[in-house]
C-alpha cells in the first residue's frame, strides 16, 4: 500500500485505474492493489492475532476514567507516518500499540497511559551476518542498555542490487532480554524469520530500544551491510 499527499492538481481521489485502488482513511489518501482478500496463517501471525484479539477485550474493560485518559494521551502523542505526517490516533489504538509491545516481549500490560518519555535511541549500531557461519552479531551503545529496556529489532532483507526503498520490507525479528549488552546473536532468529543467508544479500537494520515499562520505543537506529561469506 503507498501513501500519497494531494495537491493543486487533485482535491481527491477514489475508485480504480486498472488494478490500482485509489481510497482514503482516517490518516489521509492512499493507493492499494486490486486483490482478492486472503488470510495468512503462520506463527507470527497467529501470534500478533491472539494478542490484539487479547488486548481487544482488555480495552473493553478498561473503565471509562482509564479509556478517557487513553484517548488525552493519544491526542498529545501523534505518531508520524512514512510521509513525515503528524496522526492522531483513537485511544484504543494508543492502548492497542503500546500494550502489544509489551505483550509480544512478555512484560507486563499497563491499563493507564505512560507518563514516562520515550528512551534514548542507540548511539552506536553495526552489524555483521555471515552466510556460512549463520550468524549474525549485533554491536550496540550504550551497552549494557539498562534495567528497564529492551531491544526491538526489524530487519529488510534483499537480494536485488540497488533496492533503495526498503521500509515496506522490515520484519520484527527479535526483541532482546532487558539490559541487553552489545553482542547479541541474532542468526537464528533472522534465518528463522526471513531464510537461510545468502552471501551479498543486503540486510537492512532498524533498531529501537524499547522500555518494558511502557511499550515506548526510541528513535530507529539504521544499519546496512552485505551478508559476508
Amino acid at each position: 500500500m503507498a501513501k500519497i499527499m494531494l495537491g493543486s492538481l487533485a482535491g481527491a481521489i477514489s475508485g480504480a485505474l486498472g488494478n490500482d485502488v485509489f481510497s482514503h482513511g482516517r490518516h489521509g489518501y492512499y493507493i492499494r492493489k486490486r486483490v482478492v482478500p486472503t488470510k495468512a496463517f503462520n506463527i507470527y501471525t497467529i501470534k500478533v492475532r491472539n494478542i490484539l484479539t487479547g488486548l481487544s477485550r482488555a480495552w473493553g474493560g478498561l473503565s471509562p476514567e482509564q479509556q478517557a485518559a487513553w484517548n488525552t494521551f493519544a491526542q498529545a502523542n501523534p505518531i508520524t507516518d512514512r510521509l513525515g505526517q503528524k496522526q492522531v490516533l483513537f485511544g484504543a489504538g494508543a492502548f492497542t500499540q503500546l500494550n502489544a509491545r509489551i505483550v509480544f516481549a512478555g512484560d507486563t500490560p499497563i491499563a493507564v497511559p505512560p507518563t514516562i518519555n520515550a528512551p534514548a535511541p542507540l548511539t552506536t549500531l553495526t552489524a555483521i551476518a555471515d552466510a556460512s557461519a549463520h550468524t549474525c552479531v549485533l554491536t550496540t551503545a550504550p551497552t549494557p542498555l539498562g534495567a528497564n529496556y529492551r531491544l526491538w529489532i526489524e530487519v529488510a532483507m534483499s537480494l536485488a542490487p540497488g533496492v533503495g526503498y526498503v521500509s515496506n520490507l522490515y520484519k520484527l525479528v527479535a526483541v532482546s532480554a532487558k539490559n541487553q549488552a552489545t553482542g547479541l546473536g541474532i542468526g537464528a532468529a533472522l534465518e528463522t524469520r526471513s531464510g537461510t543467508l545468502l552471501t551479498g544479500e543486503s540486510v537492512d537494520y532498524r533498531v529501537s530500544v524499547m522500555d518494558s515499562r511502557t511499550g515506548r520505543l526510541s528513535g530507529a537506529k539504521h544499519y546496512q551491510a552485505a551478508v559476508v561469506a
